[in-house]
């Protein structure tokens, strides 16, 4: 077992495409933890730094996954504990993809009742003589 050594960039990119995924933006990450500047946000997304231990914990808080998942490991590819990290990230992306979708089915019901309520409102406002 090697020792293993966190790809800086791509725990950057990590953490960026898990953001998009949680719709959780650089904004939201500096207020969380009132950082006076979104610079050091930028520079995780970039791969121009890590987050500290702290952050790591809070981002991994933020965004509801564990802080293992937030980490790419070099030279492990698909391999040892980065696959794992891989599979939970995208039954992450499924369980969003499923939300979405529930949320636009929930949406469509919505309009649909308020637009059956309004075609009853409208025939019986405007069309003598019927009545649903």
């Amino acid at each position: 077992m090697r020792y293993p050594i966190i790809d800086i960039v791509e725990t950057g990119k990590r953490i960026k495409e898990i953001c998009d995924l949680k719709g959780v933006g650089a904004k939201e990450i500096k207020s969380y933890m009132n950082f006076a500047a979104m610079q050091s946000v930028y520079d995780w997304f970039r791969g121009r730094n890590l987050p500290s231990l702290d952050n790591f914990y809070a981002l991994s808080r933020l965004l509801e996954v564990p802080m293992d998942s937030l980490i790419v490991i070099q030279d492990e590819g698909d391999e040892g504990g980065n696959a794992a990290c891989y599979k939970r990230q995208r039954t992450l992306e499924c369980e969003l993809m499923d939300l979405r979708c529930r949320i636009a089915a929930g949406a469509l019901l919505v309009y649909l009742h308020a637009s059956q309520n309004w075609n009853k409102f409208f025939v019986n406002q405007f069309v003598p003589g019927c009545k649903k």
